[in-house]
């Protein structure tokens, strides 16, 4: 063999043992521990309790206890409609309004094939304004949007256009609501609390 092929062979076997040799850890080296630092006088201090969110005469107060689903019922010249009431925190309203004409009304402006008809429609509305002063609450609301009405001949623009039902769809209203006991009565309407 010659000078380079030893020297070759050599440092082929060196390079081998480098590569295959286990690694070594890390020398463990120990941290030194220092003292839990002393509390800072500010740190000391009690922080300061929150705020409670509401008081007990705000959960008790007269508008509060109006929250819930009011429901009212009006029966008389071949008709019978339905209101639900929500109010919520003593702020906010809104009013559901269901109202069935029976068959024996006759109706001028309707397509002839629904003047017979029981007529139903459903419709909703929100309140812009709520206030309560003594024992009366006034809502002020924004027009009723329609939901749903049969028979479906009747076209949607008849509600919406509708020399009567044009006022539900295009006028805010105001409302005054008398907290009477448990019940709250407008316009000759007693709602009752449901829950």
């Amino acid at each position: 063999m010659s000078i380079l092929q030893r020297t070759s062979c050599l440092l082929l076997v060196a390079a081998f043992l480098l590569v295959t040799a286990h690694r070594l850890p890390a020398p463990i080296q120990e941290v030194p521990e220092s003292p839990t630092p002393a509390p800072t006088v500010a740190s000391a201090k009690p922080k300061p309790k929150p705020k409670p969110k509401s008081t007990d005469t705000e959960s008790t107060s007269p508008s509060r206890q109006l929250d819930g689903v009011w429901m009212g019922t009006e029966e008389g010249n071949n008709q019978k409609v339905a209101m639900t009431l929500v109010i919520k925190g003593g702020k906010t309203a809104a009013e559901t309004f269901e109202k069935t004409n029976k068959p024996d009304t006759y109706w001028n402006d309707v397509p002839d094939s629904a003047r017979r008809a029981t007529i139903y429609f459903r419709m909703k509305r929100d309140s812009s304004n709520l206030s309560l002063e003594g024992s009366v609450l006034t809502i002020q609301w924004r027009p009723f949007t329609l939901l749903d009405w049969t028979p479906r001949s009747i076209p949607y623009s008849w509600f919406a256009e509708g020399e009567t039902s044009r006022k539900l769809f295009q006028d805010t209203e105001r409302t005054q609501y008398t907290l009477d006991g448990d019940k709250l009565v407008s316009k000759g309407v007693v709602f009752h609390r449901a829950r």
